[in-house]
C-alpha cells in the first residue's frame, strides 16, 4: 500500500497511510475526517500506523498497542477499520459477545479516550 499522500493532516501530523488515488473504500469526508472501509487485519493495521505514524499521534502509538496483540488474537477473528475523526481512531468488528470487557481493557490500558460500542460488534476506539 502506498503510503505517498498527506490525508493524514497538513499540520505535521504525520504521512499519510492512505493509498493513491483515494480507492473507493475510503468514506473520504474531509482531510481530518475519513474512514478506511476495508477491513484489516492486526498486522495490517499495524504495518500501515508504523509507516505512516511511527511516532504516534497524541495518545496514540500503534507499539503499545501490539503488546496486547496476544490478548486482541484470544478474541477470535477480529477485523479492524483505520479512521480519522479528527484524531487516530479504530473501528473494532468482532462476532465474540463473551470478549467485549477484554477488548475494552486492552484500549484502555492503551490510553485510549473514547471506547464505545456503536453496535452489536463494531467498538469504536479513538485518541485525542
Amino acid at each position: 500500500m502506498p503510503i505517498t499522500s498527506d490525508y493524514w493532516g497538513a499540520n505535521g501530523f504525520g504521512r499519510s497511510f492512505v493509498p493513491e488515488p483515494i480507492p473507493e473504500t475510503i468514506r473520504f469526508r474531509s482531510v481530518t475526517d475519513w474512514r478506511y472501509e476495508k477491513l484489516l487485519t492486526f498486522s495490517e493495521m499495524a504495518e500501515i500506523f508504523r509507516q505512516s505514524l511511527p511516532q504516534g499521534y497524541n495518545g496514540f502509538h500503534i507499539d503499545d498497542l501490539s503488546i496486547y496483540q496476544d490478548e486482541l488474537a484470544s478474541c477470535g477473528d477480529l477485523r479492524y477499520q483505520i479512521a480519522r475523526e479528527g484524531s487516530v481512531a479504530i473501528y473494532v468488528h468482532s462476532n465474540a459477545q463473551s470478549f467485549r470487557y477484554l477488548l475494552r481493557t486492552v484500549f484502555h490500558n492503551c490510553s485510549a479516550d473514547e471506547i464505545d460500542w456503536v453496535d452489536d460488534h463494531i467498538l469504536r476506539v479513538w485518541w485525542d
